[in-house]
């Protein structure tokens, strides 16, 4: 059976970013293709089955039917010495993740955001359903939600 595969313009530019990089950075023509080749392989097999990958752990991606898909034979792969912070104990990761607004850190506060209604089901998949919702008329609402403060969610 064939499925048809929705591929969004985004994935497409996030994997010529990752193409350019190993054309460019590294100068590195073969991986660039296995790359591509993989994605192919991946391709050719969801359109066969999709089912036969695993559904996505991040519970964003689950809920819509995502799927985990793995290019295989990659070598040279290469662990970096780095130092890392440990994880707080005073932060429930759960609050942390819900409140930080992609990496960025900042001091946890109240947020107002005026929106139009039809953005609520983004709010609900970013924030949950635990903040605070007033109609402001027919086509806005203000929701009041806990965020980390940082110059991205300024932005």
């Amino acid at each position: 059976m064939a499925y048809n595969l929705i591929i969004t313009d985004r994935a497409d530019e996030m994997i010529d970013e990752k193409v350019n990089y190993l054309l460019i950075k590294f100068k590195n023509h073969q991986a660039a293709s296995h790359l591509l080749n993989g994605i192919s392989v991946l391709y050719d097999r969801m359109e066969d089955n999709p089912f036969q990958f695993p559904d996505s752990k991040d519970p964003y991606l689950l809920k819509r039917g995502y799927k985990e898909a793995y290019i295989s034979d990659i070598h040279d792969v290469e662990e970096l010495e780095a130092d890392a912070y440990p994880r707080p104990d005073d932060k429930d990761l759960l609050i942390y993740t819900n409140s930080t607004i992609y990496m960025y850190d900042g001091e946890l506060k109240d947020a107002n955001l005026i929106c139009d209604n039809d953005l609520m089901i983004h709010l609900i998949d970013r924030f949950g359903k635990d903040f605070k919702v007033e109609v402001l008329s027919e086509t806005y609402f203000k929701a009041t939600v806990n965020v980390s403060v940082s110059r991205t969610f300024m932005a």
